[in-house]
């Protein structure tokens, strides 16, 4: 039995105001480093022909709302992985060189409805930089006389090329990505590039694998999974069913050259979703579901159970555990202990109880239970988020 998931939000706000709002980017925020020849894919560096840039960078602007209008800020400041980009005028004072002409790694404006914009005017991903990065602004908007706090944030995907200078992909057969139909299934193919020359299928080998799971002898032919497999792409694929997944599974294709002794050269990932399953993650309050707008003083408490998708009192007895993990603003996980401790797991908490009732007169023998006070969300950000799963 695969792991079932979702999420709450908690948001702290002051005179029935809410301040919030999204950063949206003219471009995708991804971007790969080969260590071999230190060069970024794209390159969002300066390209200056005849006087002119000829780089397309990507421009993140910012939209701010209060009590959902459009709001412009009162004043605001951007972040980059948590600290605080600091500009002389509108140039960040972190620089890079190129050609012998030194460019400012940042440049903030405004677009024509004077929004917040943020261009990333150079490469990002470097030898010590290859995980995710989360640019951020933060600021506040007048509300009758009161300075309301936003943060907001978007996620920058960097990736690495294996020192082998390979990188690796899964695509789906016939692009059939999600189990829809009773008895259905998906079909992963593996895809692998050396520099940016696609590998044929005969000169590399694969091993599949499912994240979290590392027992595979309960799965129908178990040997599909964690055991090399070669030949033609589609020898090599991976085909999943219904009967292998419970909502959502991610896998991980770990890709291997032809040599005696095979050494790794990249892994991919990819995510499954089984859109047929009965399993549903229910989480409520007692003034709605996911979602909870808190004043001063006041708290809440989500209740979470699994049950069928279309039957909320049709309790499904074999999840025994739930467990949380918090999220601030930023996105960073909070310490705050809400639950018990798990041994070896810093990020979720136990917060598992017995015989609640759910919903109307209907009881779970297990089911989750947090409380979530005004303070708590006030003091990280004014927007906290629950991770919530189920095994």
């Amino acid at each position: 039995m695969a792991q079932v998931s979702n999420r709450f939000f908690v948001t702290a706000i002051a005179d029935g105001q809410v301040a919030n709002g999204y950063l949206r980017c003219n471009m995708p925020l991804q971007q790969f480093l080969n260590p071999k020849t230190n060069t970024c894919d794209p390159d969002w560096s300066v390209n200056m022909v005849n006087g002119t840039d000829q780089t397309d960078h990507p421009i993140i602007t910012a939209y701010t709302r209060l009590g959902g209008s459009d709001k412009a800020p009162q004043q605001y400041k951007w972040y980059w992985n948590g600290a605080e980009i600091a500009f002389s005028g509108n140039n960040s004072v972190q620089t890079y060189t190129k050609n012998g002409q030194t460019y400012p790694l940042f440049i903030k404006g405004t677009d024509a409805s004077n929004r917040p914009t943020l261009k990333i005017n150079g490469n990002i991903a470097t030898a010590t930089n290859v995980d995710q990065d989360v640019i951020s602004n933060r600021g506040t908007i007048e509300s009758s006389g009161e300075a309301l706090e936003y943060s907001m944030d978007i996620l920058v995907r960097i990736s690495q090329l294996a020192a082998t200078g390979h990188q690796g992909f899964i695509e789906f057969q016939n692009n059939v990505a999600v189990i829809t139909e009773a008895g259905g299934s998906v079909t992963l193919l593996p895809v692998l590039y050396a520099g940016t020359e696609e590998v044929q299928p005969a000169d590399f080998q694969v091993k599949w694998y499912l994240e979290g799971v590392s027992d595979y002898s309960s799965y129908a032919n178990p040997t599909r999974f964690a055991t090399m497999k070669s030949g033609t792409q589609a020898q090599m694929g991976l085909t999943l069913t219904e009967a292998d997944i419970t909502d959502n599974v991610t896998v991980r294709c770990e890709y291997y050259d032809k040599a005696s002794t095979p050494s790794k050269l990249c892994s991919a990932y990819q995510e499954v979703d089984d859109q047929v399953d009965d399993d549903y993650m229910y989480i409520t309050h007692p003034q709605g579901q996911s979602n909870a707008n808190l004043r001063k003083d006041q708290s809440v408490t989500f209740t979470i159970w699994m049950a069928s998708q279309n039957d909320p009192t049709q309790v499904k007895t074999a999840y025994q555990h739930f467990k949380l993990k918090l999220l601030n603003s930023a996105g960073n996980v909070i310490t705050a202990q809400i639950g018990t401790p798990i041994t070896g797991d810093t990020d979720y908490t136990d917060i598992t109880k017995d015989d609640v009732t759910v919903i109307g007169t209907t009881k779970a023998a297990k089911a989750g239970q947090v409380t979530i006070s005004f303070d708590l969300a006030h003091d990280n950000g004014d927007t906290i988020s629950g991770v919530v799963v189920a095994y």
